[in-house]
């Protein structure tokens, strides 16, 4: 009789996995693409083999993370693995893109080592998220040891209709690309909502986020004021600023045309530039980047505007 019983209360609570799956199966469309977008994208495709109920939901995610942390990791200095995982990584890029079927996009993230012989696919990324009408924009195609004219230039779709639909967009991360002024201005100009844009650079010449300016050393800062000032932006952040003229002028830049402006967080983050410095040389480093931001940009920052050191 306890047998029966037990055998009885195992199939009432079965709780192993094909049951689980089956669980969550029966829940609506949107809850299970609400649960796949907080996924990287390689593991929620991975879910479509899982029952024809799953098949194309990951179609249909609204936050694309496409998050190569671990495959960078295990490329380490293998040029052959890199360059298969580079194409690897594009393909399954290029493949998500070309099957999603969502309307819009609120996240479109990319972490991965690309530089400028991608920048035919990058493009094209860039212009299926503004499509989509993204709202957070992240771009993080880090390589320490490139040099800055390597680095993909950062550019926005040149179409009225992209522009428009630029709109939505409220959150900007750059690493690892190019920008320069009148990239910065169209963003600005055009994206009325957005309101934190953060970049890296680094210690080192080869900036990690180049803003265009010459490299001459003794020069004055130049400073440039668009047509028509942004009302929203309230947060710039700049990680591994050291106090060079194209660093000023890039703060200068969103400082004078950023009328919505709150706060501006320097981080000086050396550790950034990928180079082997002793931990005391580090130190010395951003406490010098430090002392040379509240020098160059205290007495630039209008009234309202916070300057945060890190």
């Amino acid at each position: 009789m306890n047998d029966r019983r037990l055998q009885s209360s195992r199939k009432k609570g079965d709780c192993g996995p094909q049951n689980m799956v089956d669980h969550i199966s029966k829940m609506p469309d949107d809850v299970l693409v609400m649960i796949l977008s907080r996924l990287i994208v390689e593991d929620a495709v991975v879910t479509g083999s899982l029952s024809t109920r799953w098949k194309h939901l990951w179609r249909k995610m609204s936050q694309l993370n496409f998050d190569g942390t671990e495959t960078l990791d295990k490329m380490a200095d293998d040029e052959i693995l890199c360059d298969l995982e580079r194409r690897k990584f594009i393909k399954q890029v290029n493949h998500v893109i070309n099957s999603h079927n969502n309307p819009t996009v609120k996240e479109f993230l990319i972490t991965f080592d690309l530089d400028d012989t991608y920048s035919e696919d990058i493009d094209k990324w860039i212009q299926f998220a503004i499509e989509k009408k993204v709202e957070k924009l992240e771009l993080r195609l880090m390589d320490q040891d490139r040099d800055e004219d390597e680095n993909y230039d950062f550019r926005f779709p040149s179409s009225s209709a992209m522009v428009v639909k630029m709109l939505s967009l409220n959150e900007v991360f750059l690493n690892g690309v190019n920008l320069n002024e009148p990239t910065l201005n169209i963003m600005l100009k055009n994206s009325p909502h957005l309101v934190k844009l953060k970049i890296i650079s680094s210690y080192q010449t080869q900036k990690i986020l180049h803003w265009y300016t010459p490299m001459k050393v003794k020069r004055k800062v130049k400073r440039v004021v668009a047509p028509e000032g942004h009302k929203h932006l309230q947060l710039l952040e700049i990680i591994g600023y050291c106090g060079r003229i194209s660093d000023l002028e890039l703060a200068v830049y969103v400082i004078d045309n950023a009328v919505g402006l709150k706060k501006i967080v320097i981080d000086p983050c050396c550790h950034a530039s990928g180079e082997d410095f002793p931990i005391q040389d580090f130190s010395k480093r951003e406490k010098a980047a430090r002392s040379a931001a509240r020098r160059q940009l205290t007495l630039k920052l209008p009234s309202g505007v916070n300057l945060a050191t890190l």
